[in-house]
């Protein structure tokens, strides 16, 4: 009798991306994994609007906001393309918007096959206690493996 895996085989690497230092290590990282499992590797920009009404809360047309939230991805993905380079799997960019830490998760579904890697940035006490983590969430509220790069 085989007794089942524990840990289903990875399928897929994801990665979060912001332009930060912190994400260029984790997408390095990502690389490395999605070359080593032989898996495509999706690298993901979350733009960060809390609300919903993003127009209005900002004065800005939707076409406009639109803009912002591909320049955002542009300028993320462009910070770690140096990063990435090595990765000879299929590579999938998005650039979504939203609330970071929820976007991630529902990205990420409860798929036990993907596993995701983000970058833990310092945050000041306060501000992680008025904010949270964003990587704090995603390890919370996902069943999906997620690893963690300094």
């Amino acid at each position: 009798m085989t007794t089942p895996a524990i840990h289903p085989a990875i399928e897929r690497v994801m990665v979060a991306v912001d332009g930060s230092q912190g994400s260029q290590r984790a997408a390095a990282f990502a690389a490395e994994l999605a070359e080593l499992h032989q898996v495509p590797l999706r690298v993901v920009h979350v733009f960060p609007v809390i609300h919903f009404d993003a127009q209005g809360a900002l004065g800005i047309s939707a076409e406009a906001l639109a803009e912002v939230r591909k320049q955002s991805g542009q300028e993320a993905f462009a910070a770690v393309e140096s990063a990435i380079a090595q990765c000879h799997q299929p590579i999938e960019r998005s650039a979504l918007m939203g609330d970071v830490a929820e976007t991630l998760i529902d990205v990420l579904g409860d798929d036990p096959t993907t596993l995701m890697v983000m970058g833990r940035r310092g945050q000041s006490g306060l501000k992680a206690l008025l904010l949270g983590s964003v990587s704090d969430k995603v390890v919370r509220h996902t069943r999906s493996p997620v690893t963690l790069v300094n």
